[in-house]
């Protein structure tokens, strides 16, 4: 088994929906722990991992074989039928686990000091958007969105279960292919640099080569 680093910086607001809303005030909420400290769930960045890797498939001109998806990924991300050859742990700002301890001693003990909602606000703001029919506005139609403030890290591992080679080789090209991730990517939303540590730049050689063992597969 072998751990590795995953990192994704956030180059523009992004909105890493949680599928609610919050109260009658914001339709479209993003994901945060009890205290407000935002982060990205394990099974959200395996799926932008996931779409990364079948273009990297497409990229490289490989054959879905009549499949959905292209056997590459389906053997190491897995399907239905088999468990993906890695696990992914949810991605956390830096220095999360002091900061959540921090805010954890200022509940008990300090709550007239303490606000989740403050803690929300500092890493997020709130986006208003309407739909338009011939340049006027839609009745009803006003949506408000909390988004995420670029510039934040979010840090998180990545347990490879295989010692084929081709696992890492996978990961670490959808790493690199990862340009977006959240919703609201077409208004410019959701741009990000995706790496992982340790690298392995070489990789990049062997794609324009044509030479990963990808094609063993």
């Amino acid at each position: 088994m072998n751990i590795i680093t995953l990192k994704v910086t956030l180059l523009s607001d992004t909105i890493v929906g949680s599928g609610e809303g919050y109260g009658a005030i914001i339709d479209t909420d993003i994901v945060y722990d009890e205290y407000g400290i935002p982060y990205v769930p394990s099974r959200r960045i395996k799926g932008c991992l996931r779409d990364s890797a079948n273009r990297i498939c497409f990229y490289l001109g490989k054959d879905k074989k009549g499949k959905l998806e292209y056997p590459q990924v389906e053997y190491v991300f897995g399907n239905g039928f088999r468990e993906s050859l890695f696990t992914i742990s949810n991605l956390y700002i830096e220095n999360y686990k002091n900061i959540k301890e921090w805010f954890r001693y200022l509940y008990h003990n300090m709550k007239n000091a303490f606000s989740k909602e403050a803690v929300i606000d500092y890493f997020t703001y709130l986006r208003q958007q309407t739909s338009l029919i011939e340049g006027i506005a839609k009745e009803h139609s006003l949506r408000t969105i909390r988004c995420l403030k670029k510039g934040i890290t979010f840090t998180g591992t990545i347990e490879i279960l295989s010692d084929d080679e081709v696992v890492y080789e996978l990961l670490y090209l959808s790493a690199k292919n990862l340009k977006h991730m959240g919703t609201k990517r077409n208004r410019g939303f959701g741009e990000v640099i995706c790496e992982l540590s340790p690298h392995r730049d070489d990789l990049y050689e062997k794609l324009e080569g044509r030479c990963l063992k990808l094609d063993t597969l």
